[in-house]
Formats: structure tokens, sequence, C-alpha cells
């Protein structure tokens, strides 16, 4: 096979149980994609998915201009607290903030209440005298002497990333730089974060956390991303490099390097940008995007064609539910819930006799146990097999030997005998609880951002996503689902639509009547400068990179802050401004205003490069259609709503064509993914080749 045309772009989804890769070329806007199963050791996984396309003659890294990635690296070291061993040096007296937290208590009926273990431990944390108050007016000059002695004995420990986090340090964070300069002097090899340089943010106590996280996997990811970029130049790689963020932008590796704490939700996060644009393709202002991969399922709401976008993410949660339970970060995200229901999530009895599905996951390695890689404890993936919404011969592309008879054994000594039950209703046990868990889920997090989910449509993705898309759908009243071209690999679809950005937050609190218009504006130019630098744009024409300004302001003596986006500097002549844009906000919010003093709590700026060559529009290209007749073969199928067996057609969705129609009970297979349209639903396909489910 030749060597494939230039231009291409390449994007890699690393998952908990399967990694994802998309990729286009521009001569021929063809689109390709892939699906591995991963392994234990991330870099191995890349360059085992790199080498076995270029083996294929799929791609040339020599020809490829672009290309963007996603890792669970990074969530994956915090929840198995796999990272480095972690110091931290704060103000005397200040070194249990990250252990007393905010005070407050996430569940006030729990007596017996487990909060996160702090990051990091509490022998690894130290005080040295310094001292800033919240106006940036120094009180205290830094003890170097004191600051080397408390740094060398946790060094001697064998702590090998720092945390420096000050009080007051949003404000002025001259010794916090200073602390710097002298451990980097005395200690090179030491990895080093400030929380003034990764969260300039009032509240110390998130901005503690999220500093000694930020050290907590810096080196984890630093070695990854430097043995990635190595494997990268060996293979003649020399396009651009991109890393997904939570925020939804797209940051360059030696930034990705200082900030790793904002690549905890970089898969997930790629899954609701590209749900975005299906929103407005479909005609879906509110669309609720479920993505249920092979380890957890993600949900995110769209409304009016927006995403819910947030500054502050709880990582960590000790309960998956229950706000309050995890780490406060100070890191831009989107506003997602995540919880452990994928199709490796393990089925066990508990102490009571009680069904339960999750949090634990078979992942990739043993995998469930039709997988027939070892696993003998039975999944989410070994139910829906053995109720017949999964054949054996669709994974027949993949490396995995699928035996059904595993799956059925594994059910029934796990389960079906423990409840004495028979494995069918073992299975349909488990589908049923799914479902359930997932439906209650999105109905909560729907109650907590105050919308009717009754409103809305599904966007169903990952692999496991569609199968499960219909019962969940019908929990939550929802009566049109959306399944897109290429639902199993949509995630890293995402990271080809997504440009290069940066979100940037400081704490800048006056009052409006003591605002400097020039000041402000000199800060924003700053901060812009130091994200163009960040994103390495500086190449780009300055027009090439759009940049948006807002505030968090509040009246003076309220305890929340409202977002607003304000013109830029140039065209910001005064204060008045800011005042009318927050008092037209806070009135079309809450109904009222009030005759109080305006306050700014912080200064924001986002700078995007735009969006990518690759478009949404082109998945549908991507969707080739077959001719002949659809149909693979007919086999039975449970569906709850008959209580028994169907005997049901199975359909390749490569040769469905616009505009045809199929009535349910139906399974519709394609790469990646499986669709199940249930009983009394009709599945049509629409211009841009979506099967939509409707009843």
């Amino acid at each position: 096979m030749g060597r494939p045309p230039g231009g291409q772009q390449l994007g890699i989804d690393i998952g908990g149980t399967f990694t994802d890769v998309s990729f286009v070329t521009d001569a021929t806007e063809e689109l390709l994609i892939e699906k591995y199963l991963t392994s234990d050791d991330p870099i191995d996984t890349v360059e085992r998915v790199l080498d076995d396309l270029e083996s294929r003659g799929l791609l040339d890294l020599g020809a490829c201009d672009l290309f963007t990635h996603a890792t669970t690296l990074a969530t994956n070291a915090l929840l198995e607290r796999d990272g480095a061993k972690t110091g931290m040096v704060t103000t005397e007296g200040f070194r249990d903030v990250v252990e007393m937290r905010d005070e407050g208590r996430y569940d006030i009926y729990d007596l017996m209440i487990d909060n996160p273990t702090p990051i990091p431990e509490r022998q690894y944390r130290a005080g040295v005298p310094e001292r800033v108050d919240h106006r940036g007016e120094l009180i205290e000059e830094l003890d170097v002497d004191e600051l080397e002695r408390q740094v060398g004995d946790l060094v001697d420990r064998g702590v090998e990333s720092l945390a420096i986090a000050f009080l007051h340090s949003y404000a002025n964070d001259e010794n916090e730089r200073r602390a710097r300069r002298v451990v980097e002097e005395a200690y090179p090899d030491l990895e080093i974060t400030t929380s003034s340089g990764i969260a300039p943010r009032m509240r110390e106590y998130p901005r503690f956390t999220t500093a000694g996280v930020n050290a907590y996997v810096k080196p984890l990811l630093k070695d990854y991303l430097t043995s990635l970029g190595g494997y990268l130049d060996e293979k003649g790689f020399d396009g651009t490099f991109l890393m997904m963020t939570s925020g939804g932008g797209l940051m360059p590796p030696e930034a990705a390097k200082e900030r790793p704490v904002q690549l905890l939700e970089s898969g997930p996060t790629a899954g609701s940008l590209i749900s975005r644009r299906l929103s407005e393709t479909t005609d879906s202002p509110n669309l609720l995007a479920f993505d249920m991969g092979g380890t957890t399922s993600k949900g995110c709401l769209i409304t009016d064609h927006e995403l819910d976008r947030s500054y502050v993410f709880e990582a960590a949660r000790e309960h998956e539910f229950k706000p309050g339970s995890g780490l406060p970060l100070y890191i831009p995200n989107v506003d997602l819930i995540e919880f452990s229901s994928g199709g490796g999530s393990i089925a066990t009895i508990d102490a009571r006799g009680t069904l339960e599905v999750g949090p634990e996951s078979a992942g990739s390695n043993p995998g469930p146990a039709s997988y027939n890689l070892g696993g003998t404890r039975p999944t989410i993936t070994d139910a829906d097999m053995h109720l017949g919404y999964l054949r054996p011969d669709v994974f027949e592309t993949s490396d995995l030997d699928v035996d059904p008879d595993l799956a059925e054994e594994a059910l029934r000594t796990n389960v079906a005998e423990e409840l004495d039950v028979s494995v069918r209703e073992a299975a349909e046990g488990i589908y049923r609880k799914t479902n359930e868990n997932i439906a209650n889920a999105f109905q909560e997090h729907a109650a907590e951002h105050g919308v009717d989910i009754r409103e809305f449509s599904m966007l169903a993705f990952g692999g496991a996503g569609p199968i499960h898309a219909q019962k969940i759908a019908d929990s939550l009243n929802i009566d049109r689902i959306i399944v897109p071209p290429n639902a199993g690999v949509l995630a890293s679809l995402g990271l080809l639509v997504t440009p290069r950005s940066l979100h940037s937050v400081e704490a800048y609190k006056h009052t409006l009547r003591d605002l400097s218009v020039d000041e402000l504006s000199e800060q924003w130019h700053r901060m812009r400068d130091e994200a163009v630098s960040t994103l390495s744009l500086d190449s780009l024409a300055d027009d090439a990179a759009t940049t948006s300004y807002k505030l968090d302001a509040r009246f003076r003596g309220q305890g929340f802050d409202e977002e607003i986006e304000v013109p830029a500097p140039t065209e910001l002549a005064d204060v008045g401004t800011i005042e009318s844009i927050f008092a037209e906000h806070y009135t079309e919010k809450y109904g009222l205003s009030l005759d109080r003093d305006v306050e700014i709590t912080n200064i924001k700026l986002e700078v995007s490069a735009g969006r990518q060559r690759f478009d949404v529009d082109s998945i549908a290209k991507s969707q080739s259609s077959a001719d002949g007749d659809g149909l693979i073969e007919e086999r039975d199928v449970f569906f709850p709503e008959t209580g028994e067996y169907t005997t049901t057609p199975f359909v390749d969705r490569l040769r469905l064509q616009r505009g045809d129609e199929l009535e349910g009970p139906a399974v519709i297979e394609g790469k990646g993914s499986t669709t199940v349209v249930g009983p009394e639903s009709v599945a049509s396909i629409d211009d841009q080749r979506n099967i939509v489910i409707t009843r």
C-alpha cells in the first residue's frame, strides 16, 4: 500500500478499557476510526496503536500535521492514589488547611462520614514563617533558612514533587515566587508547583488542594509526555502535538507538563464538545449527552446549544453522587457528571444479599468474562451479551476471542446461584440496575441545574451507550434519542474539532467605584500575553486568535458571584459599562436589582486559536454506505417490555440509507457500538446519517 496522503489529522483518546482513534486526511476528507484495548502502560498503548496503523499503511506520522490527545492517566493516578510522593510547604500555622477542608459535611445524617484523604498527607506538609494579608501587603518576610530546613527534611523522606501554597498568595505571590527560586536552586530535580501559578484565586482550601493535586500527578504526566514526544520524534512527526484539557481546549505538551491537573477530564470533555456541535446539526437545542464506555458513564446538559461550564471541579469523590465528598480543584471545566457504570463494571452481591453493579471495573485487564482474557466475574457487558444485545461476531475485527459461554458461567456462579434465580434473571437484574442507576444520576443532575429533563433529547454514544440509551430515556420521559455515526469513538472525534485554547482566572477584588479601567485593561493584556505564550500562538497572526473577557461580580456583602462577559479592553470606556451589564444580568436572572456597590472578585480570560480544519459535518460523510439488504441475521433478544426473548433482526448500519425506517424491535450494528431499538419504537436515518429513535 502506498504512502497515505499528506495533511493528516489524528486524535487518540485513551480510556480505562478502550483506546479510540480517529484520523482524517485533507486530500480526501476521509475519516477513519479504530478501537483498541487499553494496556496497563499508557505509553505502550499509544506506541502499539500508532505502530499498528503505520504497519497497515493507514497512517504516516511523517505526513501528519496535527496530533490531539486525551488520556485518563492523571485521573487514574488520583483515583488509585498512585501519584508521586508529594510534599507541601505553606504558611506557618496553616499546614492543616487541606485536612480541615471547609468544615462542611456533605451528608449531615451520616455519623460515620468519610472525607477524602488530602493530598499531600499530613506527614509531608510543613509550615514556614511568612505572611501576606488579604490586600497583598507583606507582613512577614519569608524565612529562607527555615524553608531550606523543612524542604530538606521532606526530600530526605523521599518527596519527589513539592507544592508551595502560602496564605493570600493570590493577592501577592512574591513569597511563593521567592520560595520557588530558593528550592529550585537547592534541589534542581524536584518538581515544583506554586498555588499562585496554578490557581491564583481566593479561598485557601481549594487553592491549596489544586496545587497539591497538580504536584501529585506532575512527575507522572511529565514522564509520559516526554516519552511520547521522544517516540513521535523518532517516527518523524514534525506537526503540532496538543493535549485536551478539562476546560474544553487544547494546549501544547510543554504547558500540559506544568499544568497536568487541567487534564483530569480530558476524554469526557472531548465527547461533550462534539455533542454541543451535534446539538446544532440535529436541531436539538436541549440535549442530554450520554457517553457509556468500558469503565465509566459520563453525561452533560446542553441548553440552548450551550454547555454548562465551571471554574471549580470536584475530583475523587468518596460518594460519586454527593457534592462536597471530593477534592475541590480550581480548574476550568465542562460541567459533567461521571459515574462508575461502564461495560466493565462488575456485578456483585453485597452483605445484605442485594445486587450491586460497580464501582469496581474489570477494565481491559482482565476485562469482562466474555472477553476470554482471564476475567471470571460478571460485568454489564456479560449481561448485555447473555440478553442477546451483543453478538460475538461484532467483535471479530478486534483482537478479542469472545466467548458467550464464559459470560453465562460468570453470571451463574457469581449472581444467579447467590440469588437463587435463573441466569437470564440475573442478567436482566444487572441490565435493569444499570439503567436505573444512570437514570437516577441524570435526574439528580438535571434537578441541580434547574432544568426539566423531559424537554431534552438524548445523544447516545460510547461503546455501550446506544445499547442502554432507550431504557434510560424511557425512565427520564425523553422521547427522542440520537445515535451519531461512529458513536463508539465519538470522543476521539471531538479531539479533531476542538480549538487550541486556554482559560485563565485570577483574583481581582475591587468595588466598581474604586476600579481603574486602565489597571483592569493592563491585567487583561498581561494575562492574554501569557496565554498566547503558553499556547505557543506566537507564530500565528494576532487576529487568528479570538479573546473573550469576563468578570465575576456580586453586590457587596453577598457570598456568591455571577459571571458576566464584558467588551474588550479597547472598547471599555468606563466602569459604568460594567455596572450596566451586571445590573441587566442580575435582573434577568433574579427579577430585581439591589441598591449596593458592585464588587469584582475574579478576572477571567479565554484565548482561542479558532476551529481545527476537520468539521463536525464530515462525520456524516465518514459513515460510508453499502448496497444491499442490511439484514445480518435474526436472533433471540430479551426485552424487559415483553418479559421474554423475541426473534429480532440484526441490521448492518452501513447498509442503512438516509430516510430508511426500522420498526422495533431491532438491533443495529455499527463499528464500535451497537444500538438497541425496543418494541413499539421506530428508528429512522436522518440527513446526517444519525439514527433517530422515537416512540
